[in-house]
């Protein structure tokens, strides 16, 4: 059985620590308390005392700089298997870009939104931006994308692979534009 190690969390104001087993403790001058954290947008955060402040700072970078010294600039602490609690065998450091290759891509990418008229093609970077532009219903532009409308009112589908490749670039360079005309 492992055995509870405890060790000095560095950079806060008062002493706090935390275990190998993911607890987190305030020492006072007659006993210790465990504190118990909040969850807020999928994190386990709390609020801990740095630099004269209260600072709300996630649970599991303060387990890790506890035993692994401060987190780089530009990393970021994740847990491996996120059913497990936040033990020290759970937490991994990782870069910005390595946590978006390992879990960017499992966020739902917004599609392209296609009109084509007989004159013109325009595209659109989200369905609200089509429907913008078009007078339309955020629902309606999705519902007609999505082949649900029996008679759509505009000719609107989703951009291929092919498409969505040329267009990404082009967004990219001309931030703040809503639809791109070829």
């Amino acid at each position: 059985m492992n055995m509870e190690i405890w060790k000095k969390i560095p950079g806060l104001d008062v002493t706090y620590e935390a275990s190998n087993t993911g607890k987190i403790q305030r020492q006072y001058r007659s006993k210790d308390k465990l504190l118990t954290g909040y969850h807020k947008r999928g994190k386990k955060v709390v609020k801990v005392k740095r630099q004269g402040k209260m600072v709300e700072t996630s649970w599991s970078k303060l387990v890790w700089s506890a035993f692994n010294g401060p987190i780089p600039e530009g990393g970021y602490v994740r847990r491996k298997n996120c059913r497990l609690g936040y033990e020290l065998d759970n937490l991994i450091l990782l870069s910005n870009k390595q946590n978006g290759k390992m879990f960017g891509g499992l966020q739902k990418k917004a599609d392209i939104v296609v009109y084509e008229s007989d004159q013109e093609q325009r595209f659109f970077i989200s369905a609200r931006s089509a429907g913008r532009y078009l007078h339309l219903s955020y629902q309606t532009v999705l519902d007609t994308i999505n082949n649900k409308i029996k008679k759509p009112i505009y000719p609107l589908r989703k951009a291929t692979f092919e498409e969505r490749q040329g267009i990404v670039g082009m967004v990219r360079q001309s931030r703040g534009i809503n639809y791109i005309e070829e």
